[in-house]
């Protein structure tokens, strides 16, 4: 603390004690800031926290189902041993930084509004917690206690939602039986009331969502994840359109003779546009319904990697549009990109191998 008090005061004054106390209280009575637009769709990941609190209260020998029946004060401390626990597990880099973003952009707020006060408010904490690097510096803000409990609260209802979709029997291990369920699930009136009595968890979800979608793209462009969605001959027929970008005749050269980086914006923009108009042309309504059929075939059988089942699941709602092949091109490029990549490395391998075999005879 004393860090922090030297920039507010002068300690040579002689009350450095009552500046302290006055900086302690400042820090710990902050939960109402959590009601300031800057912090609406600040969450630790919600089911994360519902699924940890248990974990620490099994660690630390407190049943959390059994709280309500200890007097007031031996459950308030119970409560917030088990917050504190779940916050030293999941206070990530990223929440740090999207709390002290909040409170910067609630300063300068404050400061346009007049409102002094508020602002030397919001800066103190962000001084603190800037400061302050251990977990136990960031536990004792208000703020930060009510971020995690507001996150814990919005979990457990989105877990007591979940299970008007998933099967007694379901566990956390069977992706597949779950997605099938997930694919036909529609939204709930008590999801609704959900989203509507949290301000922020619809905008946080969005977010998760985004993130998900992206990471997503990344993982089929790069081939970490492939669904293997196109044809050889689809595939041949892209690959010819981007050799013929990079100015080679697709039977001399693979498409990647050449790295993206060696070509021109306005290659890369034509290479992209033939590929759209190719995509535009192939994916009429019988062969987008063999993709989300192939889709579909992937969640049955269980082949989606549990890492990626988000990403499945929110592709099969987005290509479920009946202008997917419109608003989904992105995708459709990536995933064409991606496929046509695996196979001239595929294609590669093969040759290295073929002649290996030659070179030994």
């Amino acid at each position: 603390m004393l860090p922090l008090v030297s920039q507010v005061d002068d300690p040579s004054a002689g009350h450095e004690s009552g500046v302290e106390e006055m900086v302690f209280r400042m820090l710990v009575v902050s939960a109402d800031l959590l009601e300031e637009p800057e912090f609406e769709g600040v969450f630790v990941s919600p089911m994360e926290c519902a699924l940890t609190l248990p974990e620490v209260g099994e660690e630390l020998g407190i049943d959390p189902a059994a709280m309500m029946a200890l007097p007031t004060e031996e459950r308030e401390e119970a409560h917030l041993s088990l917050l504190e626990g779940t916050m030293q597990r999941l206070l990530s880099d990223e929440l740090k930084e999207d709390i002290l973003n909040g409170l910067n952009d609630l300063r300068l707020r404050m400061k346009h509004a007049g409102k002094a006060q508020e602002a030397a408010r919001a800066a103190t904490l962000h001084s603190f917690l800037s400061l302050g690097a251990g977990s136990e510096s960031w536990f004792m803000v208000g703020l930060v206690r009510a971020i995690f409990q507001r996150s814990l609260e919005a979990g457990f209802n989105l877990l007591e939602v979940s299970t008007e979709v998933m099967e007694p029997e379901e566990t956390a291990g069977r992706v597949s039986s779950l997605l099938r369920r997930l694919r036909r699930a529609r939204p709930s009136k008590k999801a609704d009331r959900l989203l509507e009595k949290i301000p922020g968890l619809t905008g946080y979800l969005q977010k998760q969502a985004d993130s998900v979608w992206d990471e997503g793209l990344q993982a089929i462009y790069s081939g970490e994840l492939y669904l293997e969605l196109f044809s050889a001959e689809e595939l041949q027929a892209g690959s010819e359109i981007v050799s013929a970008g990079f100015g080679y005749a697709a039977e001399h050269a693979p498409p990647e003779a050449r790295r993206a980086a060696d070509l021109t914006p306005k290659d890369r923009k034509r290479i992209l546009q033939d590929l759209d108009s190719y995509l535009t042309g192939l994916f009429g309504p019988r062969r987008l319904d063999r993709l989300r059929a192939r889709l579909d075939a992937l969640i049955d059988e269980g082949a989606v990697p549990r890492r990626w089942a988000a990403f499945v699941l929110l592709l099969t709602q987005r290509m479920g549009d009946e202008e997917a092949v419109r608003y989904e091109k992105r995708f459709l490029v990536q995933a064409l990109l991606g496929e046509i990549r695996a196979m001239v490395k595929a294609e590669g391998a093969t040759r290295a191998s073929d002649s290996a075999v030659e070179s030994s005879h």
